[in-house]
């Protein structure tokens, strides 16, 4: 289904303010959107096992990572960079860092 036939389907249904979306399965991320996917809190949360009070916290390390913006739902962060900060950071003993994550 494509958007215009979102939009169709959702004007034809009276359906005002609800949009179902469907997803393609033959969908894949190129490289170029892997390397631009980004996290927000939440995702990162997630991924880490985490709440976005942590993660929020977290951020504010000198090492974590910088966010590529700011937006109004919260600071957004490359994925790549986050992977790449977890790989070198959770496999450290909290006594070396002197602080666990």
């Amino acid at each position: 289904m494509t958007a215009e036939e979102v939009i169709r389907h959702d004007a034809g249904n009276g359906a005002a303010g609800k949009t179902r979306y469907a997803i393609r399965p033959e969908t894949t991320m190129t490289d170029a959107a892997a390397d631009s996917a980004l996290m927000g809190a939440w995702e990162i949360a997630l991924r880490m096992g985490l709440s976005r009070q942590r993660v929020q916290q977290l951020a504010e390390r000198p090492d974590f990572p910088a966010p590529v913006a700011s937006l109004r739902m919260g600071r957004v962060w490359r994925t790549a960079e986050i992977e790449l900060w977890l790989r070198t950071h959770r496999d450290r003993p909290a006594v070396e860092t002197g602080r666990s994550i």
